[in-house]
């Protein structure tokens, strides 16, 4: 399963703090694994939650979603 959700565009604030980075996560619901997108301030942040179950290498499918991402952005500009 995938999530892509919607950051915000500007700077937000917790106590006066800068927010600097997400960490994205989303349910399993019955899925192997699940890649959730999360975006802010023009960064797109990935999280990956694994069922230990199905997937014995999380590493391996991290590794794969990593060299997917870099074969795509050489297309971005």
């Amino acid at each position: 399963a995938t999530s892509n959700v919607t950051g915000s565009p500007i700077e937000r604030f917790v106590a006066g703090a800068q927010l600097l980075g997400n960490y994205a996560i989303g349910p399993l619901s019955g899925v192997a694994f699940n890649l959730t997108l999360l975006s802010y301030l023009g960064r797109l942040d990935m999280g990956l939650n694994t069922d230990s179950a199905a997937v014995s290498e999380p590493a391996l499918l991290s590794g794969f979603i990593s060299d997917a991402v870099d074969e795509l952005v050489v297309f971005a500009d």
